[in-house]
Parts: structure tokens; sequence; C-alpha cells
């Protein structure tokens, strides 16, 4: 299962054996996103052909970024089997790689199933920032000028996240926000941003940058 992936799909899973542990505040949320799209992903298959694959050990999962160059790997076994027999898992197997970068106009092509997989994402992004936000506001204050750059423009996209995936300024004097690149302010509003600026291997990144200022 590839989200964004340029490759022919026949390449051997490369090595890795990188985690996220149980402690890890983002480590609910990424499980959710990843079994919602594994189990798209199932139903899909198990819809055309009558019966879906099961994941082995070594298969892998991949969700591309757009802003860097790199890939984000998830071993679906240990998750499955743990949530299969009513247990958690300590950890994700899940792990960032080096990648081709997609090029500056690229978007997810993602069809039919393309409102399914937005409403998973902006799940994710949304999720994440509620989870923390009093946490933020606690150490950085209630005032967001004050927040570092990064919350500012992760509350950007949450704000999106919430309007359809589209950049939704209220105050059109408020401040640009930036990161890697990306810069929204009021002029922005109504751009759709999830799938085409960001891919769920950026929201990854975005959101594991803010957690570091936690």
């Amino acid at each position: 299962m590839s989200i964004g992936a340029k490759e022919t799909g026949n390449e051997p899973s490369p090595f890795f054996d990188d985690k996220i542990p149980q402690s890890a505040r983002y480590f609910d949320v990424f499980e959710a996103y990843c079994v919602a799209v594994l189990g798209f992903a199932h139903f899909a298959e198990a819809g055309v052909s009558g019966a879906s694959t099961n994941y082995g050990p070594a298969d892998l999962a991949r969700f591309d970024c757009k802003q860097s160059p790199a890939c984000w790997l998830w071993r679906p076994y240990i998750t499955v089997s743990a949530i299969s027999h009513n247990a958690r898992s300590e950890h994700i197997e899940m792990g960032r790689l080096v990648a081709c970068q997609p090029d500056v106009d690229a978007v997810l092509g993602l069809g039919a199933v393309s409102h399914l997989l937005q409403s998973f994402g902006q799940a994710l992004a949304t999720a994440f920032f509620e989870q923390c936000r009093e946490e933020v506001e606690l150490k950085f204050g209630a005032d967001v000028t004050g927040w570092p750059h990064v919350w500012n423009f992760g509350r950007t996209v949450r704000n999106a996240m919430s309007h359809g995936g589209k950049i939704h300024f209220q105050n059109p004097g408020a401040s640009p926000v930036s990161w890697k690149g990306l810069t929204y302010s009021a002029a922005d509003n109504g751009r759709q941003i999830l799938h085409s600026d960001l891919w769920p291997g950026d929201i990854f990144d975005l959101i594991i940058e803010m957690d570091s200022y936690l």
C-alpha cells in the first residue's frame, strides 16, 4: 500500500528498524490514521476480488512527503496483530527514509476516494493539535503570537482541517505562517492544502516537529 510513491511497486521492501513507542504523544494519532487507511485498503481489495490479503511481518505501507525528500514506512503486522487480539502494541514499527521529492506542482491523484482520505488526514492533524493545545498554552501562553512558529503553522493547518482542508484565516490582518518553504496568509483563504501542499508524510513530520517543543 502506497500513498504518493512513484516507484513501480516491484522493489523489495527496504530494511528498517525504527519504532515509535507507545509513550510518544503522537502514538495514538499515528496509529489511528495508519489503521484507518489500511482498513480502507482491505475493504477496497475485498470489494474487488472478494477477499483481502494479510500483511506479513516484512510487508510495508508507504506514505510520501511532498515538502521533503523523504517517505514514511509503516510495518502493519505488529499493530494489526495486537489489535486483532484485543491488545495494544508497545510500539509502532514506523520510520522515515530518504526518497525522491515530488515536483512542486504534484498533487495526490486519489480519485473517488479523495474525500475519504481527506477525512482521515483532517482527523490526524486536528486530533494532535487539540490533544496538546492546553499544554502549549500553559508553556507559551494563550496569546498565539508567543507560540513557536511551527505551532502557529500547525494551528493554521488545524483550522484548515475544520474547513474542508482549505486555508481559513478569520482575521484578514493576521500574520503569515511558514514551514518548510510553505507560507500561508489570509490571501490564501480557500486554498486546498491537504494532498496538494501537504501529503501524509508531511503531516507526520509537522506533528513530530510540533511535539519537539513540548
